[in-house]
């Protein structure tokens, strides 16, 4: 897989934060294949992606651990051939030898027309923690056709319709 940000650039913005600044274009196929109304729009899972290789570029010795508190708030929608997106890196408030978490926003546009599309809290450590155990509890399943799900609620493209099946679980226990 290639990065997202292969052509992005590092400046020092105000009170020590850092900006990557990059540009999409509507030839992406992941943005063909993702649109509202005939317009491309960023999935959040891209954003999410562009969130943690910009944490990467900016400490390559460390490894995202975590993104929590990853929101959107107002998705990118590209009305015009290409975009610039800026990703503003804060400098942690605190730091250990065990890691730090950094705040991250996209954003848009400048000055007065400045936008900020999706903000997230990235974990960084040394390394990986081990994955938790997960233990299943009792469901009841219920069905959904795949086919029908993409037809009349989802709007993603060939490239994104990879769920191959749905079951929907709910508590026996919930009323």
């Amino acid at each position: 897989n290639q990065p997202l940000l292969t052509h992005g650039r590092i400046e020092h913005g105000d009170k020590g934060t850092e900006v990557l600044t990059f540009t999409i274009d509507t030839a992406h196929g992941y943005l063909q294949e993702h649109c509202i109304d005939g317009i491309p729009v960023l999935p959040a899972a891209v954003a999410l992606e562009i969130v943690a290789e910009a944490a990467s570029v900016m400490w390559p010795d460390w490894v995202v651990a975590e993104v929590a508190e990853f929101r959107l708030l107002k998705g990118v929608q590209l009305t015009e051939p290409t975009q610039t997106l800026a990703v503003v890196i804060n400098p942690p408030t605190y730091a250990s030898s065990e890691g730090f978490d950094a705040s991250l926003t996209i954003r848009s546009g400048s000055g007065k027309t400045q936008r900020i599309h999706y903000r997230a809290a990235v974990k960084m450590a040394q390394q990986l923690p081990e994955a938790p155990l997960h233990r299943p509890g009792e469901y009841r399943e219920r069905q959904l056709p795949v086919v029908k799900a993409y037809q009349e609620w989802l709007f993603h493209g060939p490239r994104f319709q990879v769920i191959p099946s749905m079951d929907f679980f709910q508590s026996r226990h919930s009323t």
